[in-house]
Order: structure tokens, then sequence, then C-alpha cells
């Protein structure tokens, strides 16, 4: 219950709460709005911190709290339709959500098996920020879903609109063969360019 996000519930109302918050190891103040939410909800900070306080002293919990599991669903500012996953913390599930296509943040999968792989099991080894690409790659949170190749080096038409979290080609290279090469150096029988 320590590990969950602050949640205000769908009500209106306006009662000073408390909740654990595993990133700063310390019991907050949020404002409660009088129904719904979750069990990370404390009338004083006392109770809090006798709840919460010690619990986060183990490095599983530790790791859980930093995990992109625990991060909230979030579909971004854009408008697209690209169904994804995301981990529910309240209910320890994936559950199916609808990403716009940008923003967003890294509790989103493309797959159910994907998430159940990554959070249903406990904790996600991801870590924030950027994976680590092999040489002539470059990280993307959102890359073309259609990369350029020796055999199609100008993508026409790309009916998705981008590949989530993904290791590209960087510019003046392509793929061939599933690594990055310079253009010049594709096989003569697939150049078209």
């Amino acid at each position: 219950d320590c590990m969950l996000p602050s949640d205000s519930g769908k009500c209106l109302a306006h009662f000073p709460k408390f909740y654990f918050n595993p990133r700063t190891r310390q019991c907050e103040q949020f404002i409660y709005g009088g129904c719904g939410g979750n069990k990370n909800s404390f009338d004083t900070l006392q109770a809090c911190e006798n709840a919460c306080g010690q619990k986060i002293n183990n490095e599983r919990d530790l790791v859980m709290a930093q995990s992109i599991c625990n991060l909230r669903k979030d579909s971004g500012p854009c408008e697209a339709y690209v169904p994804s996953f995301y981990y529910d913390m309240s209910s320890g599930q994936c559950l199916p959500f609808v990403y716009g296509g940008c923003g967003g943040n890294k509790n989103r999968f493309e797959t159910m098996n994907e998430c159940k792989k990554s959070c249903e099991k406990g904790i996600s080894k991801k870590p924030y920020g950027e994976k680590k690409c092999p040489k002539n790659e470059e990280f993307f949170s959102c890359g073309t879903a259609c990369e350029p190749s020796c055999e199609n080096p100008k993508p026409q038409i790309c009916k998705d609109i981008c590949k989530i979290d993904v290791c590209q080609c960087k510019n003046g290279t392509v793929r061939h063969k599933g690594k990055c090469i310079a253009k010049e150096d594709c096989p003569q029988s697939t150049q078209t360019f």
C-alpha cells in the first residue's frame, strides 16, 4: 500500500491527508477529494509514518519505488490512437489504454505480455531514461515505424505512427541484416537510391 501513488479520488471535496512518497522516502501531504483513492492515504502524518516509515528500507521496495511500473498511466498530449498497455499499481495488473502517440511516460508497453513480463512479476529492471544502443544507433522514445534500410532507403508510406523506446540507425546509416551501416556500404543488389 505504501508504494501506491497519491490518489485524490474522484470527488471534489478538500480534505488534507498524508501519503508515503516512495521516491523521497517520506510522508507528504496531499488533498483528498472525499471518495475513491487508494490505501496510501492517512489522516495524520504520524499514522503515515507508523504504517510506511520503515517499509522502504529493503532493497526490493526501493527498486519498486523507482520502477517504471510505479508511474501513473499517461496518454500524453497528442491525439493519435495507439492501443497500449500500462501497469496499474492499485490493481496490481496490466491494463489496456490508448496512447496518444507522443509524450507520456515509460509505463507504456506495446503488448500485454511485455507489460506482464516487466511489471507483474514484481520489479521492472528497466531504469528511467534511455537504453544503451549498439554502434551507429541512437535511442528514440518515439522512433519511426518505417526505418530506412538498404532495400528501402526512403520509406514513403507508414501505417504506424512510431515505435516506442527503440534504438534506430543514426542519420547517414541504414539498416541491413539487423545492423546499421553507411548507405554506400549496402550490397549492390539491394541499392535502389
